[in-house]
């Protein structure tokens, strides 16, 4: 807890879904939930670093956003509940690096995403779950309501 940390994972979640919002004190504030193979943690970003980072994340259009992060600090709440990363005016950030680790992750990512797509909709060919997520622009809900009114037609 207080050291810098760098961080390898995906963007599972984010508050707000684009740019930045006010929250308590902080005019600009970004939440992300980051994710790895092995679990998720939170990252909390306030002022200049959130709008940096919103404006990175809104100007990509990938649907797995992976992330390389250096220099965020390890946290944990005043309740002790919960340990968190913070964003830093030094942090810097890898969006969607070429490496294999990376491709991998994504893989990973999207294979995941295409089986709680079949769990939710029973759909058991996997390419249907690709083509409607593409039609979907990458958007799971979307990819869903796809799916399943296909097959109530």
């Amino acid at each position: 807890v207080g050291e810098l940390v760098s961080f390898f994972g995906y963007v599972k979640e984010r508050d707000p879904g684009r740019g930045t919002k006010e929250f308590k004190s902080q005019k600009k504030f970004l939440c992300l939930n980051l994710a790895d193979k092995a679990g998720a943690v939170k990252l909390i970003l306030t002022g200049a670093t959130a709008e940096h980072f919103a404006a990175r994340l809104d100007g990509d259009g990938s649907p797995v956003q992976i992330l390389v992060l250096k220099n965020v600090r390890v946290f944990r709440r005043k309740d002790g509940a919960q340990v968190l990363l913070q964003g830093l005016p030094s942090t810097k950030v890898h969006l969607n690096p070429q490496i294999k680790a990376a491709k991998a992750l994504r893989a990973w990512v999207e294979s995941r995403e295409i089986e709680e797509i079949q769990g939710i909709t029973g759909e058991r060919d996997a390419q249907a779950v690709e083509r409607a997520l593409s039609q979907a622009k990458g958007n799971r809900n979307q990819a869903v309501n796809i799916i399943l009114d296909n097959k109530l037609s």
